[in-house]
């Protein structure tokens, strides 16, 4: 290796701060770092299926992950037939999104006024969407808005009538929700109403798999893994006549299943829709089978009227605040978006001074923010105290953070319960989504209270002469959380329990909550882990993405050492490595392209510099030579954004299984649904409190 010059980390430091966040302890991305290699646990020792699974599951992400980031650059190449070859062959869902996107990246306008430049993305979507493959659906709504609608509508017609989309759906070549989805969308295109009998056919298609009739209504419901956890509604764009007969159609399934349909159904923003799915979700709950769902045992806030007393509390809140602090608020949020955006398009120009000016200002916004959500917290501190106390608990100490992973966090063992910053300043009087989240944290603190009280039982601790059983008290509790609870919520636990014994109901609670308390108390730990992982490599990316390495990124082409260290084993993909080796022949043409329009002297002295190339370009960038390199830089930055995005992609949602994994989380997101749909109903007149 050539030297490097004075002041250049011998290897680039960005990149290696990038790896050693990513690769430390990097199988915990997968959720399994707790499994060690077979090899390493015993000479001879075969792994076990789970070891198996796991491995291969790694081994998949691995692949997935690299073909994501093969596909992009081979769109930003322009390599369009390629990338069609590949979705032609696709059976990943988003893999296929990627692709059919990237090749449907022009305007529809552009299209018609000059189709020869798009002639190859065209022709691409077109075979596509005569394939089979999950690209077909995709690449055919494509062809339909920007290539022509009328083939399009004669493709899609033709494939249903020979029954083609339907053997699709069966057979998992192509996504029942996005045929519906293009159905309506041509329905409304050309004043038809075909989407109905659409739906009626595939659906009868489907018949001899009810596992993906559930799935297909899960999805026209909004929920995007309707056989996996609980994440978020996600909106369909299938009609509101169609999401109506699959609210209908939810009746045919298990109580356990058709609940959580109804309860996707019930945050679907047209009210025809929210409103029949409600009506059935209170009509179930008010139930004896509704009460006292068979898979959560009995807790305070199963109870309905209870659940309409806490939820009436929010809709009828309102911030503190006079009309100056909110438009303050309005103020600093406009602000930080400002300074935001300002502060990216800095890093991409590589205009340090106006970047430096900018990160200022924002530091100083942050701060006004800071002061207004703790002025917020205040006005929730009132509310919470309510709810606390209709729930015979402590008042729970309600605070902020800046922490994005999370909406808002029980502190277990402390009595505390964080709130996300920008929640706090959002301008309505309380977001369901907030209430919804807060009586989640306040129910872990209520579980965290009835434990501590199974503990007190058991050491038969009376209040004010409890001194001698503290320790034994804390001992007990940091078996079950890993960590001994805060002395001033253990005595407010004690103080309210006034030495009553839990009922025989509480009791089996909460031995069950203590037993799952053990059984989980490693999953807080990985929590932490990925937390802290993944505010390292989003810093890395804010660095990056802000210009302040970009010199440093150069190195990146003399040395990938520090880029195989993101890869399992250091296999970097081919397109990642042709990408850098495309880069540094840019460079070598620059650096040629200079000497060439220096004078003979200069050019001479410039040409008998005996450094590397990429030696001369860092010398020269770091001088203030930016601009002949600023294409070359712009095209690393985009292949380590997209490794960072990956892993950032990978890590959210190992944390987001983590958390729902973890402290009692069943009877947490139940009373999460619940309270969300009650507020809603509440805020929309469909319900009203005597």
């Amino acid at each position: 290796m050539s030297d490097i010059p004075p002041g250049q980390p011998k290897i680039h430091g960005l990149i290696q701060n990038l790896a050693t966040s990513l690769t430390d302890s990097i199988s915990g991305a997968t959720q399994s770092w707790k499994t060690k290699p077979w090899n390493v646990l015993g000479v001879g020792r075969q792994p076990t299926d789970e070891e198996r699974r796991l491995s291969e599951q790694a081994k998949q992400e691995r692949e997935t992950q690299n073909r994501r980031i093969q596909i992009r650059l081979l769109l930003r190449q322009k390599r369009y037939s390629e990338v069609a070859t590949i979705a032609a062959n696709l059976a990943d869902e988003e893999l296929a999104a990627i692709a059919v996107v990237g090749l449907a990246d022009f305007e529809a306008e552009e299209y018609k006024a000059n189709p020869q430049p798009y002639a190859i993305q065209a022709d691409c979507l077109y075979r596509l969407a005569h394939g089979y493959s999950v690209s077909a659906s995709k690449a055919l709504q494509a062809f339909f808005y920007r290539v022509d609608d009328g083939e399009a509508r004669k493709i899609f017609l033709s494939r249903m009538e020979q029954e083609h989309w339907q053997y699709m759906a069966l057979n998992g070549l192509s996504s029942a929700e996005d045929l519906l989805v293009l159905s309506c969308e041509m329905d409304a295109h050309f004043g038809t109403s075909l989407s109905e009998s659409h739906f009626a056919s595939i659906w009868k298609a489907l018949a001899s798999d009810e596992v993906k009739q559930y799935k297909l209504l899960g999805n026209i419901l909004g929920d995007p893994e309707p056989l996996d956890l609980r994440y978020a509604h996600t909106p369909s764009l299938v009609s509101a006549n169609i999401k109506m007969r699959a609210v209908a159609l939810a009746d045919n399934f298990p109580p356990d299943q058709r609940e959580r349909l109804l309860v996707y159904a019930a945050e679907d923003s047209c009210d025809d829709v929210s409103l029949f799915a409600t009506q059935k979700l209170m009509h179930y709950w008010s139930s004896p089978e509704g009460k006292n769902p068979p898979w959560l045992e009995p807790f305070p806030m199963l109870n309905l009227n209870l659940n309409f007393y806490l939820a009436n509390m929010a809709a009828a809140f309102q911030w503190m605040d006079g009309e100056d602090d909110e438009e303050e608020v309005q103020t600093c949020l406009l602000e930080l978006e400002r300074l935001r955006l300002g502060i990216k398009y800095a890093g991409e120009h590589m205009e340090h001074s106006l970047l430096a000016t900018l990160k200022d200002q924002l530091a100083q916004v942050e701060r006004q923010c800071q002061v207004l959500s703790q002025k917020r917290c205040g006005s929730l501190q009132k509310l919470v105290n309510r709810i606390c106390a209709a729930l015979d608990i402590p008042a729970a100490i309600v605070d902020f953070t800046e922490n994005n992973h999370m909406t808002a966090c029980y502190l277990v063992g402390t009595g505390r319960i964080a709130v996300a910053r920008d929640l706090l300043l959002t301008n309505e009087p309380l977001s369901e989504a907030l209430m919804s989240t807060l009586l989640h944290e306040v129910l872990h603190m209520e579980q965290d209270v009835q434990t501590i009280r199974l503990i007190c039982d058991s050491l038969d601790i009376t209040y004010g002469q409890h001194s001698r059983e503290l320790k034994q008290l804390m001992e007990l509790y940091s078996e079950s959380v890993g960590y001994a609870p805060e002395p001033i919520f253990l005595l407010a636990v004690l103080r309210m329990r006034d030495d009553r014994p839990l009922s025989p109901a509480q009791r089996s609670r909460a031995e069950r909550l203590y037993k799952g308390s053990l059984d989980s108390s490693h999953l807080h730990e990985r929590a932490t882990r990925l937390e802290a992982r993944l505010e390292k490599i989003e810093k890395a990316k804010a660095t990056l993405e802000s210009g302040e390495k970009d010199c440093d990124l150069l190195l990146c082409l003399k040395d990938n050492r520090g880029l195989a260290q993101l890869f399992q084993k250091g296999r970097v993909p081919l397109i990642l490595l042709d990408e850098l080796s495309d880069c540094k022949a840019e460079v070598e043409r620059t650096l040629h392209e200079l000497a060439a329009a220096l004078p003979a002297e200069q050019r001479e002295a410039f040409q008998s510099f005996k450094k590397d190339k990429i030696d001369l370009a860092i010398a020269l960038f770091s001088q203030g030579v930016v601009k002949p390199f600023a294409g070359t830089m712009k095209r690393i930055k985009h292949v380590l954004l997209q490794v960072i995005k990956e892993e950032c992609r990978k890590l959210n949602r190992s944390l987001v299984i983590t958390r729902r994994q973890g402290y009692h989380e069943d009877e947490a997101y139940y009373i999460t649904d619940r309270t969300h749909i009650i507020v809603k109903a509440l805020r929309k007149g469909w319900y009203k409190m005597n």
